[in-house]
């Protein structure tokens, strides 16, 4: 196919380049998830919520924030206990005075 402009044959060669980088993430097989999820050698018990282990997260948090994620007990469809796992964020430091006017208030976010 010719351009227009120039009659010249389109190229799609640079196109074709953009799409495979762009997509080319998608189609890498996921490695494994690591030691910190496996529960084979778990007993899995405790009521839902009960953390059975928690570490900082293994990657840069932004801002003044620390991260750690977590491993606990919560219900499976059919009321067995399974593990399921989250990441709990919060800022670095000491909370501000409670009643100061810079402060937000408590923030609980959940996914």
């Amino acid at each position: 196919m010719a351009d227009q402009r120039t009659g010249k044959p389109r190229s799609f060669a640079v196109p074709a380049l953009v799409a495979t980088v762009l997509t080319g993430g998608w189609l890498v097989e996921p490695t494994e998830p690591g030691p910190f999820y496996g529960t084979q050698s778990l007993t899995i018990s405790g009521a839902p919520g009960d953390v059975l282990r928690v570490e900082p997260l293994p990657v840069p948090v932004p801002g003044e924030a620390q991260a750690w994620r977590v491993l606990y007990v919560s219900t499976g469809l059919s009321g067995e206990p399974i593990t399921v796992s989250g990441v709990v964020a919060a800022p670095r430091g000491e909370p501000p005075r409670k009643g100061a006017r810079s402060s937000p208030g408590p923030t609980v976010r959940q996914a």
